[in-house]
């Protein structure tokens, strides 16, 4: 059985930003070996595409792929898919999440003789994943659709 050896960690791999579709840890800027990766949003695994800028405006004029997609550019059935998955997770979490309610339901007005404080906590713990996970999506919707419709491109 090969053993793991934690004490050699693989140097990050750094490579010029004109050979972008190529896979790195890092892209660096041509001229000022700068690493331009700081401004990207991170990669995620296999997930959706990130929504956010394509392209990075360096300081000095040249123009980079950051490897992401604006809202309006992935195929309408991306698009389409990305809603009811969002409100399917929002779901799972809060069915995840209504077993601490359960218990918060059950302890509030046995333990501390608050009858309706374990419906209302129950209520809140319950809901509020259903509400959060959408409310962490559209917002870079919303910049996305902003950035691509009411921008004007010099």
């Amino acid at each position: 059985m090969p053993s793991l050896d934690w004490g050699s960690i693989r140097p990050l791999e750094l490579v010029p930003a004109s050979r972008f579709p190529r896979r790195a840890d890092g892209y660096v800027c041509e001229r000022s070996r700068r690493d331009l990766t700081k401004p990207f949003p991170p990669s995620r695994g296999h997930t959706w595409s990130p929504t956010a800028p394509e392209r990075f405006n360096r300081p000095g004029g040249k123009t980079y792929l950051t490897g992401t997609s604006e809202w309006d550019h992935p195929e309408q059935s991306e698009r389409s898919q990305r809603f009811p998955e969002t409100l399917g997770i929002g779901m799972v979490v809060s069915a995840i999440s209504s077993l601490l309610a359960l218990v918060a339901y059950l302890l509030l007005p046995l333990a501390f003789r608050l009858g309706r404080a374990g419906v209302i906590a129950a209520t809140s713990i319950t809901c509020l994943p259903f509400i959060v996970v959408p409310i962490t999506f559209w917002p870079s919707v919303v910049q996305s659709t902003l950035r691509t419709r009411f921008r004007c491109d010099d």
